[in-house]
């Protein structure tokens, strides 16, 4: 049971029939251990008359005469009659009605026993009924065939209207639970959201009142505020920066080429060395503009598009591309494969990691792609190099913007660290997953995950 919303519910629910059996079990065993005074009137009249019969009996006939009153009157009524004899021990007596006796003697009063099968009944005796000092009845065993427990302990009534009552408390044990976990699941909703790039969530707290969860609702609203304000900052930042650098980079351009000109090929490698690096920071800035224009541009993601046909062009281009290394590009895939996307945007990202994989791939090696349609997780694409791979430790960070494993080695060969992040935020996009890792024979492997159509 993780689910909050059930842990309040049957919380409630067992706090609730907890007291409802406490009390039930407090009522049926706290019965007063004192008799009404009514009920003692009336039990105390009625043992005087017995009382009065035996002693005229034991008067007039003598113990026998007492004994044959006793027996009758408990094959007539079921009544059994004890009396405890002056400057006697009364052997004879059963325990609990001798104890019941002489508690009654000390307080003086009537008194009955706890047991409710045999009730017994004791009651001291004046001067008038000496040599007897004190009587007690013992009345028939109790039967609950004919006499049946008060209706509030009868089982058939009982189990209606706890049944009842708790069926209508489970019913307000969930409202309560439901209103008080609705604001937490649509915090959490707000969070995965958010979590997802769509940085304009917020929470409606207009009807949570004061709370402590309508407090952290507002948190959450003045935390995704500030951090969409920084990421926009950010990203405005980077594309103003990017547009700004173009003109610069132009006007370099074309006064390198004046310099040519005027050099004479006196200076014919620093100029191009010049020419070297405006052309990596022109592919950088593009790469940025790119980047950006991932995150914030909308995108379709409701196109149907042939997967497949747009994996067979990728590899002729990357073939053609690689001739120079003598790197060969090979794929195997369905014949035909449906997905959902911009067909622009998933081309670029899978390009990107394709030309990762030439670059780093040794000369007259290969660069395999495969692809599984698989009815759960979706379409897998998988592109293994025979490089020299990645340190463990280093693999979730290659998709991150500018990142290098190796700093000198990148800046040698023009790469600048953001094509795999495009890649990365580009699938992204498209609900998809990326990750990466080494395997086994030597080489990276990148693996693409996207829903099937």
């Amino acid at each position: 049971m993780r689910s909050l919303f059930v842990k309040i519910f049957f919380s409630f629910v067992a706090i609730i029939f907890l007291s409802i059996t406490i009390g039930a079990i407090f009522t049926y065993y706290n019965k007063p251990e004192g008799i009404p005074h009514s009920l003692k009137n009336f039990a105390g009249a009625a043992i005087h008359q017995y009382t009065n019969h035996a002693v005229q009996a034991l008067r007039t006939g003598g113990d026998e005469a007492l004994q044959q009153y006793i027996e009758d009157l408990h094959a007539k009524s079921g009544i059994r009659l004890f009396f405890l004899f002056e400057a006697q021990h009364s052997t004879n007596l059963p325990p609990q009605i001798r104890k019941a006796m002489r508690r009654a003697i000390r307080r003086g009063e009537l008194v009955r026993s706890k047991r409710m099968d045999r009730p017994n009944i004791a009651i001291p005796l004046g001067p008038s009924f000496r040599p007897i000092i004190a009587a007690s009845v013992q009345l028939p065993p109790f039967n609950p065939v004919d006499h049946p427990r008060p209706l509030f302990l009868n089982p058939r009534f009982m189990a209606p209207k706890l049944l009842s009552l708790l069926i209508i408390a489970s019913l307000i044990c969930y409202l309560l639970t439901r209103s008080l976990t609705a604001p937490i699941r649509q915090l959490r909703t707000a969070t995965q959201t958010f979590a997802a790039g769509d940085l304009t969530t917020r929470v409606d707290t207009s009807t949570a009142g004061s709370s402590e969860i309508n407090q952290l609702g507002d948190d959450f609203n003045s935390m995704a505020e500030q951090i969409e304000d920084l990421v926009v900052s950010q990203q405005r930042l980077q594309r103003d920066i990017s547009h700004e650098l173009r003109s610069p980079l132009a006007r370099l351009n074309i006064a390198l080429e004046l310099a040519r000109q005027r050099s004479e090929d006196k200076a014919t490698a620093e100029l191009d060395r010049i020419e070297l690096e405006s052309e990596r920071l022109n592919k950088m800035i593009g790469q940025l503009l790119s980047l950006n224009q991932i995150d914030s541009q909308p995108i379709d993601l409701f196109t149907e598009l042939d997967l497949s046909q747009l994996l067979t062009k990728l590899v002729a281009d990357a073939n053609f591309e690689a001739q120079d290394k003598q790197v060969h590009v090979v794929i195997d895939q369905p014949a035909s494969l449906r997905v959902k996307g911009s067909n622009e945007l998933l081309g670029r990202a899978i390009e990107n990691i394709i030309r990762n994989a030439i670059h780093y791939s040794p000369e007259g090696g290969e660069v395999a792609i495969r692809v599984l349609s698989q009815e759960n997780s979706g379409t897998v694409i998988q592109i293994c190099d025979q490089g020299e791979g990645v340190p463990e430790q280093q693999l979730e960070k290659i998709f991150d913007p500018f990142f290098r494993v190796a700093a000198a080695r990148d800046r040698r060969s023009g790469g600048t660290g953001i094509g795999l992040a495009i890649s990365q935020r580009a699938i992204k996009r498209h609900n998809g997953t990326i990750s990466a890792t080494n395997r086994p024979s030597g080489g990276l492997e990148v693996s693409i995950t996207l829903a099937s159509f």
